[in-house]
């Protein structure tokens, strides 16, 4: 962390800007739960932050090493500040084995890892954190809780260290939880990639085989992702060829 020679006054402001400035609710719905996003946070707290004569800045920065990475730095009227950098993933390149065609967007990518790192850095340095809409229900895997393990994921964590860091942070996961985020770790892009090849070798079984050796959460992420990521393959249109090969082999079988 960086900050001015002296914070007397951002301090003091920051102070009442904590007093008065309300968490945002998790009034947005994805496909694993509840959750405030960026945008949230913002409405929330900029009105409170401009009464009381401070910003928040957040910038693309490099560190020494070359790493890119987040500065979000909070600014007093008086030119006091307080400043944090927070190192971003490289995004990792996926290929089919077969066709070497890219299986994710590095653009996309980089543009979900930023605003992750957004949130989390921008909720931080002002204290601040979203509310359940029930006033407090028990942490569970829904909203910010899904996103932060799957950011952690996404940077190449072991499921048992994303599981530790949790922990370290005061969240309980449970046995059920535990489990999905284990499943989490299975790279949905390297189960299209093998699946992409089978289809690729004309055999829409054996990708359909290794879809089926996955948990239920991890097939539900891998069309998640494939979705997401504009793929050209839907759960639907993988079902359809499936059920084509069957027949055909089923037509086939009864020549004989």
């Amino acid at each position: 962390m960086n900050q001015s020679e002296s914070i007397t006054a951002l301090v003091k402001a920051l102070i009442q800007f904590q007093a008065e400035c309300p968490n945002p609710s998790k009034n947005r719905r994805g496909d694993k739960g509840a959750y405030a996003n960026i945008a949230d946070y913002l409405e929330a707290a900029q009105p409170v932050l401009a009464k009381h004569k401070l910003a928040v800045t957040q910038l693309l920065t490099a560190m020494e090493n070359g790493q890119r990475a987040l500065q979000t730095t909070l600014l007093h009227e008086t030119g006091e500040f307080i400043s944090s950098v927070t190192p971003l993933p490289e995004p990792e390149v996926v290929t089919s084995k077969k066709t070497g065609n890219k299986l994710m967007s590095d653009t996309q990518r980089i543009g979900n890892d930023i605003t992750y790192f957004r949130r989390y850095a921008y909720a931080a340095i002002l204290g601040m954190a979203s509310e359940d809409n029930d006033g407090g229900a028990p942490l569970n895997m829904d909203g910010d809780f899904i996103a932060w393990a799957e950011s952690m994921i996404d940077q190449g964590h072991s499921g048992q260290d994303v599981i530790k860091q949790l922990k370290n942070q005061g969240f309980k996961p449970s046995k059920t939880q535990t489990q999905k985020i284990m499943d989490m770790v299975r790279n949905p892009f390297e189960i299209l990639g093998q699946m992409a090849d089978a289809i690729a070798d004309g055999n829409v079984l054996l990708a359909d085989q290794i879809l089926a050796n996955e948990s239920e959460q991890v097939q539900e992420e891998v069309w998640r992702k494939a979705s997401k990521e504009n793929l050209g393959m839907s759960k639907a249109k993988f079902r359809e060829l499936v059920n084509e090969e069957r027949a055909e082999q089923q037509a086939n079988s009864g020549d004989y």
